[in-house]
């Protein structure tokens, strides 16, 4: 009788476990947010025929995580305006070192290729070019540019600082003028 109990208890175990051995795999995960790919619409700013205010043109970007997306937004404003009337005020060539992300700011470094500017309006609308793209992200309200690590210079020779979103029409004023 012990032996019938003791091999009914065994059959038990055997049954009630050996279906948790299989070798099917198991079900597929949910990605996280990180691993699936997020498309935006974003506008790149330029100069327009003459120079003489910023005109955007509108790109698209893919990326997995939510940082990658202010890189991406300026490789597509490096490459340069597709419309022939726009005018790129940053000279080709320009690298991304990093991007700092800081609350509402970023920092962001630059190579030496950026500051080649054709003149003081090319630099106001170059500089306003990358502020404004870098700004449209509705967590991002003013940024800093470094070029190879140093703060950007106004021609005034004073640090440029953190700098808001530049107006199109260079009537409107802006508080983007370097600390004294």
């Amino acid at each position: 009788m012990k032996k019938i109990i003791s091999f009914l208890i065994l059959a038990f175990f055997i049954t009630a476990f050996l279906p948790g051995c299989s070798t099917k795999s198991p079900a597929p995960t949910s990605p996280t947010p990180q691993d699936t790919t997020q498309t935006a619409s974003i506008k790149v700013y330029f100069g327009d025929a003459g120079n003489e205010k910023m005109v955007s043109e509108t790109r698209s970007i893919s990326y997995k995580k939510e940082e990658e997306k202010y890189r991406l937004a300026l490789e597509e404003l490096f490459k340069g305006p597709a419309e022939k009337e726009h005018r790129a005020n940053i000279a080709s060539g320009v690298k991304v070192y990093g991007i700092i992300k800081q609350e509402d700011a970023l920092i962001i470094d630059l190579s030496q290729e950026f500051n080649r500017f054709a003149g003081s309006v090319g630099e106001i609308i170059g500089v306003g070019s990358v502020v404004n793209t870098l700004t449209q992200f509705g967590e991002i309200k003013k940024v800093k540019i470094m070029v190879e690590g140093n703060e950007l210079m106004a021609l005034s020779g004073l640090p440029r600082g953190f700098m808001t979103a530049f107006p199109l029409d260079p009537t409107q004023t802006t508080n983007n003028s370097p600390k004294q």
